[in-house]
């Protein structure tokens, strides 16, 4: 149910995304991607054995200001301000699920790693139908 949820509230969000569909197109899972990225460094792990623990390992403040870096620049080339917008308010809501996890599961699991890119995702295209015709 939670899946079908998911995808009607990208559907609809994307329908009614009032700049150019390609650019968003884009745009959306970039910002998604990076908050898999931010999600993991400085992250505990939940578990040992998970995917989580492999992505926690591997990522370090390198990995996460090159994805940052390009996160902004594309967003900001193809979309504006908006882009840098949502990507400001994707970048503050992972940092609080962040927390949230660390706080409740005592650190990060690959499952954790995926709806936070997914929540994401629905939360980059509801900030551009926000933003649309303000800039």
């Amino acid at each position: 149910m939670g899946l079908v949820l998911a995808l009607l509230l990208k559907y609809q969000a994307l329908s009614a995304v009032t700049t150019d569909k390609w650019e968003t197109l884009l745009f959306f899972p970039m910002v998604a991607r990076f908050s898999q990225v931010q999600l993991t460094v400085g992250s505990k792990r939940a578990r040992q054995d998970g995917l989580g623990s492999l992505f926690i390992g591997g990522a370090g403040s390198m990995q996460v200001a090159v994805a940052a870096f390009f996160t902004v620049v594309t967003g900001w080339l193809l979309l504006g301000l908006p882009g840098i917008g949502c990507a400001a308010v994707c970048s503050l809501f992972t940092w609080l699920a962040k927390a949230w996890f660390h706080r409740k599961l005592g650190g990060i699991t690959g499952d954790a790693i995926g709806c936070v890119s997914e929540l994401n995702e629905i939360l980059c295209l509801m900030t551009l139908v926000a933003l649309g015709g303000r800039f």
